[in-house]
């Protein structure tokens, strides 16, 4: 019985096995070179960039790799030989139970690998594997076809090959460049053992009617709603768990890019606001206001450590004006910053953290876009994107600290200091560190009791939200509920985002619905609209992923049981 398991795409290790002739193997490495793409993939949960192999084995862009190198509703981007990112087009066809994936490239460059009848190999017959791992590109190990076994009740090939993390999806072809299988599981029990489906289950798949599922249906995780948000100028943008990433940079000049709601700002005057934080200082991101949905808008941010305010005439460094450019100590490095700008006719006021920070004095005439702007090549995260004519404040005004600190000393968190053994140690220098460092436990201390007092806020206040939902009124608001439960693991989500997404696919939905429709055309509408213009699916390999217990997550990756 073989001990195995799938491989995960990380890294492929560069061997040259006996079993294959030198010059022979550099013959098939220059030959399959241009046929062989990388594969980059992000799952549900914000871990590593996952990469994995796949090779074309068409003219017109067919491209072949594991099913579970793409999962479902991975975003993917491929590679070619030559550093080029190809976009694909469509997920072709796959077969969950084989580990085969089909994907439509786009544009692709005409170079493919043909396809041998795996059926009429012999054992010993010599094969090269052929991968794209990070970091090494482009490598070959050499070794023989053992046989045939079965694994979990399929026919897979044994080969004799040193396979590493990183092969997986990649192909193994004969001494004619030829391929006869893909590689797909490695043994636990050596390193020179491996399993590859047979390439006459690739050309059954092939044979079968394609499922055409378009990229923009199938790689739901993370994408941004097409309803609610217009990037422009690029940008890699995605969402996840009521926060908005932003990765790389945009096209415009400073790699500017610009994520604009869709929904229309109130009339003058109004209010909105965000959360920002930056992994990396030397970037810039905040909010972007008055924006014409092109070049021109204002723009509220820090860069490199201070507060910015500027306002962007075009599309060039040169139309741009910086109005105001301070170090401003309500700013929080490396931390969330609350930023927040008030627009009225005759101008805007900014506030960063609940504390002024900019006053502009400027005509307007009319209300345009607002949303959310990112500077350079750094990371940045949003949450508690608002526009409305008045704010609900964020931070507690006078009369309300001083009422919560009242709450806070009858709770008695804070253990009280011996003054006596304070100035005892006072008057000896050598023995502060020692009081230092129990005034520090005790700090740390407080820090846990208030972190476990913040939560238990949240989950009773959560818990008489949803009381107060489901007891006033004799229809069980169900989809709050979900999303009230959601919120107790976390305090970041919006029930009212997520109700209003809601909402607005409700009123798209029924405007497609026609009142002649018979049921089948109300069902075919209704599967039509979520899983192929929405993108919704079934999850197919991960069941137990904890994002399947919470309706905002399921919404935000547009995946569920």
């Amino acid at each position: 019985m073989f001990n195995y398991s799938f491989l995960l795409p990380f890294s492929l290790l560069i061997t040259l096995n006996v079993h294959a002739i030198e010059g022979e193997t550099e013959i098939i490495a220059k030959k399959t070179k241009p046929s062989i793409v990388v594969i980059k993939s992000k799952g549900r949960s914000d871990g590593k960039e996952a990469l994995g192999t796949g090779f074309f084995i068409s003219k017109d862009g067919l491209l072949v790799t594991n099913y579970h190198v793409i999962g479902e509703g991975k975003k993917i981007t491929l590679e070619t030989a030559d550093g080029k990112e190809i976009d694909i087009a469509s997920v072709y066809a796959f077969d969950r139970e084989n580990d085969l994936a089909i994907l439509k490239a786009v544009n692709p460059s005409g170079s493919f690998l043909a396809i041998s009848d795996s059926s009429t190999f012999q054992d010993g017959t010599s094969v090269v594997a052929v991968g794209n791992p990070q970091g090494l590109k482009h490598s070959v190990v050499s070794g023989v076809i053992s046989g045939k076994r079965e694994i979990d009740g399929r026919e897979m090939l044994q080969v004799a090959i040193p396979i590493e993390p990183g092969n997986s999806g990649g192909p193994i072809v004969n001494l004619e460049g030829k391929v006869l299988g893909i590689l797909t599981i490695k043994s636990l029990v050596t390193n020179n053992l491996g399993f590859a489906i047979p390439a006459e289950q690739l050309n059954k798949l092939l044979k079968t009617y394609p499922v055409s599922i378009p990229m923009k249906a199938w790689a739901t995780i993370g994408a941004l709603n097409e309803d609610l948000w217009e990037p422009v100028f690029n940008g890699n943008w995605r969402q996840r768990a009521g926060r908005i990433i932003s990765e790389g940079q945009g096209i415009g000049i400073g790699g500017r890019a610009l994520l604009l709601s869709k929904m229309d700002p109130p009339a003058l005057p109004f209010e909105a606001e965000v959360w920002v934080k930056l992994k990396d200082e030397n970037g810039a991101a905040g909010l972007a206001f008055d924006s014409d949905g092109k070049d021109k808008h204002f723009g509220f941010y820090p860069s490199n450590g201070q507060m910015r305010l500027t306002k962007f005439n075009g599309p060039d460094v040169y139309s741009w004006q910086v109005l105001r450019q301070d170090n401003l100590e309500s700013y929080l490095p490396g931390d969330w910053n609350h930023l927040k700008v008030s627009i009225h006719s005759k101008g805007f006021t900014t506030y960063l953290n609940g504390q002024l920070a900019y006053e502009h004095t400027e005509d307007f005439s009319s209300t345009k876009k607002i949303g959310l702007t990112k500077f350079r090549n750094t990371v940045a995260e949003f949450k508690g994107f608002h526009v409305s004519k008045k704010l609900s404040p964020v931070f507690p005004d006078k009369d309300f600290s001083i009422a919560f600190d009242k709450f806070l000393t009858k709770l008695d968190i804070d253990k009280k200091e011996d003054k006596s053994l304070l100035e005892k140690v006072l008057k000896n220098e050598n023995l502060s560190k020692s009081i230092i460092n129990e005034k520090v436990k005790i700090l740390e201390k407080k820090m846990i009791d208030l972190k476990i007092l913040q939560a238990d806020i949240i989950h009773r206040s959560t818990l008489a939200k949803l009381n107060k939902s489901i007891s006033s009124t004799t229809d069980f608001p169900i989809l709050e509920a979900a999303f009230l439960i959601a919120k107790i693991d976390n305090s970041e989500i919006e029930t009212s985002f997520y109700l209003d997404e809601i909402n607005k696919m409700k009123l798209k939905l029924a405007s497609k619905i026609k009142p002649n429709f018979n049921l089948d055309q109300k069902l075919k509408t209704l599967s039509d609209f979520f899983f192929l213009e929405k993108g919704f699916h079934g999850s197919r390999q991960d069941y137990y992923h904890r994002s399947n217990s919470y309706l905002s997550e399921v919404m935000d990756d547009r995946e569920g049981l």
